[in-house]
């Protein structure tokens, strides 16, 4: 699956989708929790959070835990543009409660 896959996933679904490396994250359910709230999610979104997670915010390794539940996808090489990006398919759990939010 590619990267335009997942932007059309979250577009229909409603999901708030975001990359860390090689994964694919479903962060809709955990943006209601995020201490930073959803202001802090809906800039990067569809887009690579790793250097943002570990150098320009730095997080705990407990909030690098909670984000691996997250998971719903992986990216098979992710040395490749993020256009060229291709993903095995995972399964994004729950519904979005954020319907018609951005």
């Amino acid at each position: 699956l590619t990267i335009g896959y997942w932007a059309a996933y979250a577009k229909n679904k409603k999901r708030l989708i975001v990359f860390c490396e090689d994964d694919v994250l479903d962060l809709t359910d955990f943006v209601n929790i995020h201490p930073g709230g959803d202001k802090a999610i809906y800039p990067y979104l569809l887009h690579d959070i790793k250097s943002l997670f570990f150098r320009i915010y730095p997080h705990s390794n407990k909030a690098f835990d909670t984000l691996q539940r997250y998971k719903c996808g992986r990216i098979k090489d992710h040395r490749k543009t993020s256009q060229d990006k291709t993903v095995t398919k995972g399964i994004c759990k729950g519904k979005s409660n954020l319907a018609g939010k951005k």
